[in-house]
């Protein structure tokens, strides 16, 4: 259970309230390449889907070392 207020929530999500600060937030990760979520970024390089814990292990290595990289379907290429 999230002890969440059930009819707070959905007064809050039927106002609108953060309508225009959502959309500025799609906005802007529309402008970067963000197509949905979850999606990380690491220094710039995004890390898009419910990857693995070791998709970050391994992108944080690889920027540890200096190396270029990418992740594509949640697995890290060297590039």
């Amino acid at each position: 259970q999230l002890g969440l207020d059930a009819n707070k929530f959905s007064s809050c999500l039927e106002s609108d309230k953060f309508k225009d600060e959502v959309q500025k937030d799609l906005a802007y990760g529309s402008t970067i390449g963000v197509q949905g979520t979850p999606a990380f970024f690491m220094n710039g390089r995004m890390i898009s889907g419910a990857c693995p814990s070791q998709t970050f292990d391994s992108a944080y290595q690889a920027e540890a070392n200096g190396d270029e990289w990418a992740v594509t379907n949640c697995q890290l290429v060297k590039l």
